[in-house]
């Protein structure tokens, strides 16, 4: 298909000008992409609970002309948002960043609202794309998830999570371009059978999950000494973050800029709306002061 190869063809020529580097920190081996110029503002993405820097690409590639991009990928070492923001700090010194906008998505908006307050001199500003707050509801269900994903087979929980965002993309298709759901199909099928993907990988996401939910707690407040903008992105079909998860943040963060994806999920806003998305961020991050619109779609 005409459309696939696009897509195909930009992940090939990404992976070719964007290499791995790698920061051991503490026992873990952290690995993470880099991109556009060093005399530039930076944009620290922070993936979701089931993807890696890689799988933010084009989002890289949309950025990264006009900032320098930091992504990195959350080992499966890793199980507390702790852990995760020591890392993150250790790839931003090593790079010699000393600020840098956080752009997270699902769970790395979770992680960024958390670095967000315990660095708000590093934060400039805070994009959160389909998250949510901490929630004991919500740490219940993940150590259930937890625990059973401890003691069910490898191959039964690569199957599970394969069909899941096999269904999703199905779901939310009617929001991708032409090419853009086989190429996504393709490519998690592979993500799925590669050698990232292990029991501990699933594990490590639902600890740093309940960990998050359980353990943070937040306050207005946290945002009266911090003069930069939040951007708050979301859909109005996701079947992950539920509308009462979403009007909390929103209530947490009142005078957040708010864009509403109508008729996507989940993944749908982030997978299959990147260039509207992109748009939409680059036009924050140049006007973060600008936080108080209601932008619906």
């Amino acid at each position: 298909m005409i459309g696939t190869s696009i897509y195909l063809n930009q992940l090939i020529e990404f992976q070719k000008t964007h290499k791995k580097q790698e920061i051991r920190v503490s026992q873990s081996i952290w690995e993470y992409l880099i991109g556009g110029g060093k005399d530039k503002e930076v944009v620290l993405l922070t993936h979701g609970g089931g993807g890696t820097a890689e799988s933010l690409f084009r989002y890289m590639m949309a950025l990264e002309d006009d900032y320098r991009v930091v992504a990195p990928t959350i080992p499966s070492s890793v199980s507390t948002v702790g852990e995760a923001i020591s890392g993150i700090l250790a790839i931003l010194s090593k790079e010699g960043v000393e600020t840098a906008h956080i752009c997270g998505v699902s769970m790395g908006g979770m992680i960024g609202q958390c670095f967000f307050r315990q660095q708000p001199d590093r934060v400039l500003t805070l994009t959160l794309f389909h998250s949510m707050l901490p929630s004991l509801e919500y740490a219940e269900k993940f150590q259930k998830r937890s625990k059973l994903l401890s003691i069910l087979p490898h191959w039964f929980i690569v199957m599970s999570g394969r069909r899941w965002v096999k269904k999703q993309i199905n779901d939310e298709a009617v929001n991708a371009a032409p090419g853009e759901k086989a190429f996504w199909l393709s490519y998690f099928y592979k993500f799925y059978r590669s050698d990232i993907v292990t029991k501990q990988y699933f594990v490590s996401r639902s600890k740093i999950l309940v960990d998050y939910y359980r353990n943070y707690s937040f306050n207005s407040d946290d945002l009266a000494m911090w003069s930069g903008g939040i951007f708050i992105i979301e859909s109005e079909n996701d079947q992950v973050v539920t509308g009462r998860e979403r009007e909390r943040l929103k209530q947490m963060y009142p005078k957040a800029k708010v864009h509403t994806f109508r008729g996507a999920g989940h993944l749908g806003g982030g997978l299959f709306k990147v260039e509207v998305t992109a748009s939409l961020v680059k036009d924050f991050l140049t006007s973060p002061a600008n936080c108080q619109n209601q932008v619906p779609s």
